[in-house]
């Protein structure tokens, strides 16, 4: 799984490609990152399947992505939503949907989180 700093005034940093070991240190990084250069930590497996892992404040995370799979059929592209966006609570579920992205399928991703 390929990964990347988004910084919140200077764009992306590209970091290449991560393990499910080094996710847990990406995302302290990023909760260590409030008192400065504040960034999030996304994983991709191309440019439109993505998920960022973003701290919030004290040990609330964004968990953000657009939505790429959905319903099927015109009424499903109508109630589709466009985007994930849900705030968890603690690093460990911060960490844990970032697995659960490189573990899972997308559409299984967008079922849980979205």
């Amino acid at each position: 799984m390929r990964a990347y700093k988004a910084f919140d005034d200077s764009g992306i940093e590209e970091l290449g490609v991560v393990s499910r070991e080094q996710v847990p240190v990406l995302v302290e990084a990023a909760e260590a990152s409030l008192s400065g250069k504040h960034f999030g930590v996304g994983f991709y497996r191309s440019e439109k399947d993505f998920v960022e892992v973003r701290p919030v404040g004290k040990s609330e995370y964004l968990i953000w992505s657009g939505c790429i799979s959905g319903g099927r059929g015109i009424l499903g592209w109508f109630s589709r939503k466009r985007h994930i966006q849900k705030t968890v609570s603690g690093r460990a579920s911060a960490i844990e949907a970032a697995l659960y992205y490189m573990d899972f399928s997308r559409d299984a991703f967008e079922r849980k989180y979205g």
